[in-house]
């Protein structure tokens, strides 16, 4: 399948760039998605394709990678590429799961900090995608990486907090 250039009614110099890794029966409403979004579609490529594609891909800010249609082995591959890719560069992850392929896909994914979602709304999805198109400015991360428990007692006194108000 070639690669699917990007249209030339979305301006390059406006919005957060997108890959979409998925099987051609998938794309098109991947794609929908990412133009729905806001962003520019930097291209479009199959999982066998995405290898190649990361290592010649200069710039970008979010990947999105749909698992449906692939077999575990084939989505565990996809994703270890994701992962050294994702791993040289500052690049957000949007991971849509098939139900067979949590475990082969979620273990890497999850080191990356990748937005998970499984059997996810169109809804769930556009949400999902508009939240790693955030700048990082904008986007809420723990720069310092604060161990597990001390991320939990912040939470727990903000819902406090929120339940005070409330």
């Amino acid at each position: 399948m070639p690669e699917t250039d990007v249209p030339a009614s979305l301006s390059p110099t406006t919005c957060a760039g997108a890959l979409v890794v998925a099987m051609p029966d998938r794309l098109t409403t991947l794609l929908n998605l990412v133009e729905a979004a806001g962003a520019r579609l930097l291209g479009a490529v199959t999982p066998e394709q995405a290898a190649a594609r990361l290592a010649d891909q200069i710039n970008l800010d979010v990947l999105l990678f749909d698992t449906g249609g692939l077999s575990g082995a084939a989505a565990a591959e996809c994703a270890a590429a994701i992962v050294q890719s994702v791993g040289e560069r500052d690049c957000r992850t949007v991971v849509l799961l098939d139900p067979g392929a949590i475990d082969a896909v979620a273990g890497p994914m999850l080191a990356t900090d990748a937005i998970l979602l499984c059997d996810a709304s169109p809804a769930e999805q556009a949400a999902a995608l508009a939240g790693a198109l955030l700048p990082g400015a904008l986007r809420l991360h723990d720069a310092a990486r604060e161990r597990e428990a001390e991320r939990l007692r912040l939470l727990n006194e903000e819902v406090a907090r929120l339940a005070e108000v409330l």
